[in-house]
């Protein structure tokens, strides 16, 4: 189950999917104990968090419909995918998130210079040189 000490994304998958199918209440903290107890103590609060349907960076500003196919993709592959663990694909998360929000910056940089000049030009005053007395 574990590879190189970390827990495997599928093997996560593969207990969320347990838990879905029994409504038993006992097997369902079973499953879940099973593989917190696999989960270094820095994996945990991922664990949990993916279990929960959360992500720990709680927004990366890109929605399942545009990653969808490549999740379509990758659940075909089965066991010759590559074993991806929880640390790594949290990591992907917070790469994306941070990439997201580096773009949304520039947009709004962008977007709130681009309402300034536009602005300035509108403006009576736009035409004199600001601090020349045209008086």
């Amino acid at each position: 189950m574990r590879h190189n000490a970390f827990v495997l994304l599928r093997e996560l998958v593969r207990t969320s999917e347990a838990v879905t199918a029994t409504s038993r209440r006992g097997t369902t903290i079973g499953e879940i104990a099973r593989l917190l107890r696999e989960a270094s103590p820095a994996e945990a609060p991922v664990v949990v968090a993916f279990l929960s349907g959360e992500l720990t960076q709680r927004q990366i500003g890109v929605g399942y419909a545009a990653i969808s196919e490549l999740l379509t993709g990758h659940s075909q592959a089965g066991d010759d995918a590559p074993a991806l663990t929880v640390s790594e694909t949290d990591a992907v998360f917070a790469e994306v998130g941070a990439a997201a929000g580096a773009r949304r910056a520039r947009a709004s940089a962008a977007s709130a210079a681009s309402a300034r000049a536009s602005a300035v030009s509108r403006s009576p005053k736009a035409s004199r040189p600001s601090g020349i007395c045209t008086t």
